[in-house]
């Protein structure tokens, strides 16, 4: 795929016996998925102390960045704007369709992790730590983004719908 180059990892320090069957799952079904909307995710290596999930480094622009970027003035109307925004927003729909699907929450879902590659393309990174959907266990996550659903916040169920409110 166009835009991939050397890889990336994800590191998970110390997971706990849950923990590293919930990344091997995670590992199952990501390492199945193919779309240029989604990271490609290559392996997951197990260690004694850390765990790294390693998929292909997309190379592209943060959204913000990206949006920064735009050839755009205040009197551009909403046309003009959707017509840069709207093949983003279907590649980020694409992705989250597709993981849903899957049963997995990407559960971190904000501009960081919106890479902007070729044509206005969008694609999905940090998906590794997402969560089987409607699972009662705890969510791997890291601080919180100012992106997370209220649900998560107030230690509720992951859902399909946590990913639909970032």
């Amino acid at each position: 795929t166009a835009g991939l180059r050397c890889s990336h990892r994800q590191r998970l320090r110390s997971p706990s016996r849950s923990q590293g069957t919930r990344l091997r799952n995670v590992e199952r079904v990501l390492s199945g998925l193919k779309s240029p909307s989604l990271m490609q995710l290559r392996d997951l290596k197990e260690g004694r102390q850390d765990s790294w999930l390693v998929s292909d480094r997309v190379l592209g622009l943060e959204l913000l960045a990206w949006w920064s970027q735009l050839p755009l003035s205040r009197s551009d109307g909403f046309s003009v704007r959707w017509g840069h925004i709207a093949p983003l927003l279907h590649s980020v729909l694409e992705g989250i369709e597709l993981l849903h699907r899957s049963e997995l929450a990407h559960l971190d879902l904000m501009p960081a992790n919106l890479r902007v590659a070729s044509l206005g393309r969008a694609v999905l990174v940090d998906i590794g730590f997402g969560e089987p959907d409607e699972s009662s266990q705890p969510v791997l996550r890291g601080r919180p983004s100012g992106y997370e659903a209220p649900e998560l916040l107030a230690g509720g169920a992951v859902s399909k719908a946590s990913d639909l409110w970032s």
